[in-house]
């Protein structure tokens, strides 16, 4: 698959966005109708990927290795803000001091209690509210209650202190802070972060980059608790031919059939899915008077566990959580970003929150769970993929190559 070109610049068709010539060039792919169907086949999947306890531990293993966004930098925009939140099954803490953002685990370092105990907030310092030993906003242990009793001198640099909160390597990119666990990642210094921009690879932060993502702000979230494996959810991202179907009493008047292209970042994937509006605009406006992204939803699904969808001048996304024993159980954390600068205009993202819910969570999430009470009950031993579905297979295979 070709790529679109260098996504860095402002385009003014569509408010400050994807340089103009990437914008175009994905209009041309569009009117040139491109069938991503050729030279594929039907296929099948065996069930076995949405239900295999031991392939989901290993799944989830991959899951610790790879980036995750935890939090919103909009959500920690003053120093000594911050936000409790769950990775992995682990309580963490994410908060931003004079140095950037940190990101640790929620667990005192004496005997384990939780720490920070409001969901969040702004602070000089945290805690404990068990024995009241305290820490920076990095993490670090800052004192020790009644050192002398407890048997530490006072000085709480000395080597035989513990040095604070367990650490997760995190980095502020794109308007999101992504973390990963230390733990699972050999010869991965906490303190030093990570390189975000490598994994998701040069192209991919580069459209980033070029959609504002740094320049938008939370304006909701929510949490839904699902009966689906993961990949349930990743897979509906990855075709259409369900949305003239599932979709027909909400968005399906609003887009042709069974229509998407997809380009590939490494391992990641964008599918860009037109308007019906834009194909008419194609066919009746000169090239130059286009306007592309304003009518085109473009969804990436990044390897593995993350969603992140462009459309209609705002973003969403989809923060995928397998449980961590059942793989026929998930939560995602959806969240919608807007411009900061419009963050005010409450009337409008309410309403394209609303059709958010009324769309993928309220029909996309249950079509998932109807598949996979199938599966689970053995009405389903496996799932046929038609020509024009064949970025599940491809998406399976980025997973199993992660396993390797």
């Amino acid at each position: 698959m070709r790529e679109l070109g260098r996504y860095r610049g402002l385009s003014a068709a569509y408010g400050g966005f994807v340089e103009r010539d990437a914008e175009l060039a994905i209009g041309d792919r569009i009117a040139a109708l491109v069938d991503e169907s050729v030279g594929r086949s039907v296929a099948h999947i065996d069930a076995s990927v949405y239900t295999d306890p031991h392939r989901h531990a290993a799944e989830l293993a991959a899951l610790r290795r790879n980036p995750a966004i935890v939090a919103y930098s909009s959500e920690l925009g003053t120093v000594g803000d911050f936000v409790v939140r769950e990775l992995w099954g682990t309580p963490i803490v994410v908060a931003r001091d004079n140095n950037g953002v940190h990101c640790y685990v929620n667990a005192c370092a004496h005997r384990g209690a939780t720490v920070v105990t409001e969901p969040c907030g702004r602070a000089r310092l945290h805690s404990c509210p068990f024995h009241g030993w305290s820490y920076e906003l990095d993490g670090s242990l800052r004192t020790i209650s009644e050192p002398d009793r407890f048997g530490y001198a006072r000085d709480v640099s000395t080597s035989s202190v513990p040095v604070g909160l367990r650490r997760l390597a995190c980095e502020e990119r794109h308007g999101c802070i992504w973390a990963v666990e230390v733990g699972d990642t050999p010869n991965l210094d906490a303190t030093q972060g990570m390189d975000v921009a490598a994994w998701l690879t040069p192209s991919l932060d580069e459209l980033f980059f070029g959609l504002g993502l740094a320049d938008m702000a939370c304006f909701r979230t929510a949490t839904y608790h699902l009966a689906c494996n993961w990949k349930m959810i990743t897979d509906g991202f990855l075709e259409t031919y369900h949305l003239k179907y599932l979709h027909r009493a909400s968005i399906a008047p609003y887009f042709p059939s069974n229509q998407i292209n997809c380009d590939r970042h490494g391992p990641h994937f964008t599918t860009f899915l037109p308007k019906n509006r834009l194909l008419t605009q194609i066919a009746e406006r000169d090239r130059d008077d286009w306007d592309i992204v304003n009518h085109i939803t473009m969804s990436t699904t990044l390897v593995p566990g993350t969603v992140v969808q462009w459309q209609a001048g705002h973003v969403e996304v989809f923060a995928l959580r397998p449980h961590l024993t059942n793989p026929r159980r998930c939560s995602v954390d959806m969240a919608m970003l807007v411009p900061s600068d419009r963050l005010h205009e409450a009337d409008l993202w309410n309403r394209n929150w609303s059709r958010l819910a009324n769309t993928i969570p309220a029909e996309d999430f249950v079509a998932a769970e109807d598949v996979q009470r199938n599966i689970d009950c053995g009405a389903v031993t496996r799932l046929t993929v038609g020509a024009t579905e064949h970025h599940l297979v491809d998406h399976l295979a980025e997973i199993k190559r992660l396993l390797a």
